[in-house]
């Protein structure tokens, strides 16, 4: 097997058109656009870790030096999912080349979410959870409903969809203008566990709402008030959940209510998958969704 060179690249054109190179577009996760959309607020520097056999680029490794807490991470932070190393068809399996490298470069490292590293590394562990369902295994929501949830738990969830329906109630479709008040309402809902306690989050959620993608929005107006916003990404056969934020303390089980509309909208679009991304947030092990384990390579950061 021959020997990896590896090359470190900071300035962002030539970060971008390797990454172009190698990304095989499976996720928005794999869209530089979708990852520049994280960095682009702090303007962490770029740390793409490209790998050459015979002076030709084999892959790359897509990092940024997060500056607040000294450490290594994935293009585009925390906030990423399905990360890895991209590499050609001929050299697919030398990802631990460039994790080892990294390890041999750096004290501090954290990379989160990984999809292609190794047990056989002694800092590789599994943190946290990602869930989604395979839509495809359900013609509509009462099929998958009947199938994951116990008689008990149907009759309570249509109780309490009953009740919420109960008030005068309207969903606004795509009304992006509400990206604030989501965001306003996610901060109240989960304080201090919210993603936009980060100061550059509510900036990097404009910057996905200029994307020209097949982004999703529901406003939830309950008795003439906005009480819940939910938006997701319809990515191929993918229905992205991404974000949401509910009044909860007005509108008891608005939560709930979002959820099942959400579901719903990914069956009539025709999705293969929901993705509800990573944590259990309170509410996915109760869905019933698949549960999959994501690990993380970390050596001297938090």
């Amino acid at each position: 097997m021959k020997k990896i060179d590896f090359k470190v690249i900071s300035k962002k054109e030539k970060a971008q058109e390797i990454f172009e190179k190698f990304a095989i577009k499976q996720r928005p996760y794999d869209e530089w656009d979708f990852r520049a959309s994280f960095n682009s607020p702090n303007d962490f520097p770029l740390y793409f870790l490209a790998g050459y056999v015979d002076n030709n680029p084999i892959g790359v490794l897509p990092l940024q030096e997060n500056l607040e807490k000294n450490c290594l991470e994935f293009f585009g932070g925390s906030f990423m999912e399905y990360n890895g190393t991209y590499l050609d068809y001929n050299h697919k399996n030398r990802a631990l080349d460039f994790y080892q490298e990294c390890l041999s470069i750096r004290k501090n490292l954290l990379l989160r979410d990984l999809i292609d590293g190794s047990p056989t590394i002694d800092e590789y562990e599994q943190y946290d959870t990602t869930y989604t369902i395979d839509l495809k295994k359900f013609k509509h929501l009462e099929s998958y409903l009947g199938q994951k949830f116990s008689s008990k738990s149907r009759a309570s969830l249509k109780k309490k969809i009953k009740k919420i329906e109960e008030n005068k109630i309207e969903i606004l479709e795509n009304n992006f203008d509400d990206i604030d008040l989501m965001i306003d309402l996610n901060r109240k809902r989960f304080g201090t566990e919210s993603s936009f306690e980060d100061i550059h989050q509510r900036e990097t959620f404009h910057l996905l709402m200029k994307l020209p993608w097949r982004w999703k929005m529901q406003t939830f107006v309950i008795n003439n008030q906005k009480e819940a916003v939910s938006l997701s990404l319809q990515y191929k056969k993918t229905f992205m959940y991404i974000m949401a934020g509910s009044n909860i303390e007005k509108v008891p089980n608005i939560g709930t209510y979002v959820v099942i509309k959400a579901l719903e909208k990914s069956f009539e679009l025709g999705m293969e998958t929901f993705d509800a991304g990573r944590n259990p947030s309170g509410w996915k092990d109760r869905w019933h969704m698949d549960p999959t384990p994501v690990y993380r390579l970390i050596k001297n950061c938090s």
